[in-house]
């Protein structure tokens, strides 16, 4: 791949996100460099590295257990599902479940994840002790990302080379029905009513708001390409999308300015922007409310912002190409 020059490359990041309170030094932050083959912990208090596991290359697919004593990992260039042990700093087991594997979902009991096979058309059901694959969902082109719904009941899947959304029920580990777009789809946010979501499309600074029974119902475009500008790395206009913890904000990278345009949920108006690096990717939060974290994956960097003012507390800068992606704080172990 090649990256191109950002518009407007500034190594500053911002993110929104809260959520339960935790005591400090309670979680930790896992950050996989993509284009390379390190999983990186991380202090999210201090904005410090503490230590790193070498993994299979290119990462893009992260989760962890419940009580943080497993993380888990797809590579889109092995095909592999990997099992860190947390203690032991270590991959201690793997198997190969297809052909670019992509960003997972665990279900609510812990005990499998919903992996989309982006170069297979189908995502993969992992059982995850004793580490086994149990079967693959067919859907529409390219699965990229999967989510699972507040109450654990569906797993939500992206067609990023199709146009649609699949709906999977854990329960039976089976496609139940698709929802139509009218393009290729990004992540998703599920909002807390079990029935809202809101999803980035390719080709659209903004994202599209979707009724699960019903299908698409509104769309937000909030920039357009500027003539003669080339297009993101596939067709990448809106990668990641935060809710705020109150569901009255949405918060939306922009990779073709290199920003998080902030809209407000009520009138879907945009009412602030917040200049970050080159290409921000993945959102996550620290539980205290206070940090939220956005790594960029052109930047190499990933950014600790302070909520409440948007300020930047810390750059954790990466060596060049090694490509931050995924990221999230989970549960520390001792």
């Amino acid at each position: 791949m090649t990256r191109r020059p950002g518009l407007l490359a500034v190594l500053v990041a911002a993110a929104l996100s809260t959520g339960p309170l935790a005591a400090e030094n309670d979680v930790t932050l896992w950050i996989t460099l993509g284009d390379i083959d390190q999983l990186v912990e991380a202090d999210p208090y201090t904005f410090k590295e503490i230590r790193r596991i070498t993994t299979d290359p290119k990462l893009h697919g992260l989760a962890w257990s419940a009580d943080g004593s497993k993380v888990y990992l797809a590579s889109d260039r092995t095909g592999n599902f990997q099992v860190v042990d947390v203690r032991k700093g270590a991959v201690v087991d793997q198997i190969n479940i297809g052909n670019d594997p992509n960003q997972m979902a665990l279900t609510k009991d812990g005990r499998f994840a919903y992996v989309p096979l982006r170069g297979e058309d189908a995502v993969a059901v992992v059982q995850l002790e004793p580490l086994k694959l149990v079967k693959k969902i067919p859907m529409d082109k390219g699965p990229h990302d999967a989510y699972p719904s507040p109450d654990g009941t569906r797993i939500f899947v992206g067609a990023q080379f199709g146009r649609s959304i699949a709906v999977i029920d854990p329960a039976k580990q089976a496609l139940i029905y698709s929802l139509p777009t009218a393009d290729g789809v990004r992540p998703i946010r599920p909002a807390r009513d079990g029935r809202t979501l809101y999803v980035a499309l390719s080709n659209l600074i903004g994202f599209v708001v979707v009724d699960v029974e019903k299908g698409v119902t509104r769309r937000v475009e909030l920039a357009t390409l500027p003539e003669g500008v080339p297009k993101p790395y596939v067709d990448t206009f809106t990668h990641d999308l935060l809710l705020s913890p109150d569901e009255r904000e949405l918060w939306v990278t922009d990779d073709v300015f290199d920003l998080i345009r902030i809209v407000r949920l009520s009138d879907m108006k945009e009412t602030g922007q917040i200049q970050v690096g080159h290409f921000p990717h993945w959102f996550t939060m620290r539980p205290d409310g206070k940090v939220a974290f956005v790594s960029l994956w052109y930047s190499d960097v990933v950014s600790a912002i302070d909520v409440a003012t948007h300020k930047v507390l810390a750059h954790m800068q990466f060596a060049r190409q090694s490509g931050p992606k995924r990221i999230g704080v989970a549960p520390r172990v001792r």
